[in-house]
């Protein structure tokens, strides 16, 4: 049974559990505060922790969900990442092409018949939206 001063995660000997708990939190230096506890207080403060840290990282992938279905819904989508998309595309095209030279010369063609019409179509779609 700890003493009454440690939770049930302390040796006595070293804070290290709550050290890991507090990781990344701003409060490390705060541990030793917590061996002055009573056990009760040391779980529910760690409970609570975790509870949040959990919360914010629910509330982060909501909003990524939200900023998604938004570009999906209405067709947001800047430059940059339609750049990153169109080449991830194109590589894993290539990829898959592998050794087949016939496919690797139609995505060879794609590439220089079709995106410089589409690079002149966004700069004339820019220059008209300016």
């Amino acid at each position: 049974m700890p003493s009454p001063g440690l939770c049930g995660t302390c040796s006595g000997e070293t804070s290290e559990p709550h050290s890991r708990e507090l990781a990344g939190t701003g409060l490390e230096h705060r541990v030793g505060e917590l061996t002055t506890l009573p056990v009760a207080q040391v779980d529910l403060i760690v409970s609570a922790m975790r509870a949040s840290r959990r919360a914010g990282r629910e509330h982060e992938r909501a909003m990524r969900r939200q900023r998604v279905a938004d570009r999906r819904r209405f067709g947001h989508v800047e430059d940059d990442q339609q750049a990153a998309a169109t080449e991830r595309m194109l590589t894993a095209t290539g990829q898959r092409a592998g050794r087949s030279f016939e496919a690797l010369a139609g995505l060879v063609r794609f590439e220089r018949l079709v995106i410089p019409e589409l690079k002149r179509a966004a700069v004339a779609a820019r220059a008209g939206s300016s």
